[in-house]
């Protein structure tokens, strides 16, 4: 399945970012967005890793950047002014149980002065290396392609934003471009995501006007959609306009995608 912009020129690529996420079961998501009007020109899935690797975007086009967004096992944020790169794995071991063959990386979110610390594992990592053989890529976890965007898409007031990827979900509590809460949660029930929000309102003190936001893998008549809705009282679903722009050749795309379509916006 592939949806393309009309105004797509393929001799503009240079000046597009081609953004791709690694999915289970050798599923990839590629989509090109325009650097400077941060449209979305293409999008495509595409199952199996061959046909990806033949792909003609890889093997054909050139292009401004080359973002690739990989599952996050593991990861800690830290002050940037407190990091010491040589003591990243460190870091992330006081938090996560780390296996020895795991690659350690980091990724500087500046405008808020915060880094993140994350692993890959060793197979992925091996795998991304053959895929990109000689090409310049950016790797950039989920968690903080999500969290790339709750900062971009900050409000004056306190907002709570909720990426659900299979049976977890990463919670993001951010104010004026500021993060006053980011974790990741294991959904072991449906109404596990309802404590989790309401344990976070209580110690952050947040009252009762908040507007919580919801993305990813979440279905409007889901039991954990309708747990949430008994107990928070201003809830919506996110839509992928609401991150980069879409023409109506796009309209039939319902799914927000946002840890891929946030990767534009990520360094």
């Amino acid at each position: 399945m592939s949806f393309i912009n009309s105004s797509f020129i393929k001799e503009k690529t240079h000046s597009y970012h081609l953004l791709i996420k690694m999915d289970n079961d050798n599923v990839f998501f590629l989509c090109a967005t325009e650097h400077a009007t941060n449209k979305c020109m293409y999008w495509e899935v595409i199952e199996g890793i061959e046909l990806f690797s033949n792909h003609h975007f890889l093997k054909t086009y050139s292009w401004k950047t080359i973002k690739v967004v990989v599952p996050t096992f593991n990861f800690t944020l830290l002050p940037l002014g407190l990091y010491i790169e040589d003591y990243k794995e460190e870091y992330l071991s006081l938090v996560s149980k780390l296996n020895p063959k795991d690659r350690i990386f980091d990724y500087k979110h500046r405008s808020t002065n915060i880094v993140s610390i994350w692993s890959l594992t060793d197979e992925i990592n091996k795998s991304i290396k053959d895929l990109f053989l000689g090409k310049k890529i950016t790797l950039i976890p989920e968690s903080s392609s999500f969290l790339q965007s709750c900062i971009i898409f900050s409000e004056n007031k306190k907002k709570i934003d909720i990426f659900f990827k299979n049976r977890f979900c990463y919670i993001c509590v951010s104010t004026n471009c500021e993060i006053l809460f980011f974790n990741k949660f294991e959904i072991k029930f449906d109404s596990d995501c309802a404590y989790y929000i309401l344990a976070i309102q209580d110690e952050l003190i947040l009252g009762n006007d908040f507007l919580v936001t919801l993305w990813g893998d979440i279905e409007i008549n889901s039991s954990i959609l309708n747990n949430l809705q008994e107990h928070i009282p201003r809830i919506k679903l996110g839509s992928k306009s609401e991150i980069l722009s879409f023409s109506i050749e796009f309209d039939l795309l319902k799914t927000d995608h946002i840890d891929l379509f946030s990767s534009h916006f990520c360094d």
